[in-house]
């Protein structure tokens, strides 16, 4: 038998730098998050990154400055490409669970719950 490919089938999208400081307000203080984690948090973001690429050599670094810039993209569901309107809930957006359906078995034949079944 064949492995079937598991996992994540569609490539993300990131419309922001990556390698940048990616952090999201929750309640009054800003905390770092992975760029999965970012793209999904229906809050206040921001980035944080230099302001040109450093050169080579110890010295390139000392003069090098930090700029920071509120981000308002686009709001995606967590591990997904589907974008959500904004609403400022300060929370990340997560896919809703699955959809578990009775198990038909469970139900007499007039159609109603049997709960001594389950």
């Amino acid at each position: 038998m064949a492995a079937e490919k598991r996992g994540n089938l569609v490539k993300l999208t990131y419309d922001f730098d990556t390698s940048a400081m990616l952090e999201v307000k929750i309640g009054d203080k800003w905390y770092r998050t992975t760029a999965k984690r970012f793209r999904s948090f229906d809050g206040e973001r921001r980035i944080s990154g230099p302001d040109k690429q450093p050169g080579h050599g110890v010295e390139a670094f000392q003069n090098i400055k930090i700029v920071t810039n509120s981000y308002e993209g686009p709001v995606f569901m967590y591990d997904t490409n589907m974008e959500i309107p904004y609403r400022g809930t300060n929370k990340y957006v997560e896919a809703p669970e699955k959809v578990i359906y009775p198990d038909p078995k469970k139900f007499d034949t007039t159609g109603t719950r049997d709960l001594k079944k389950l």
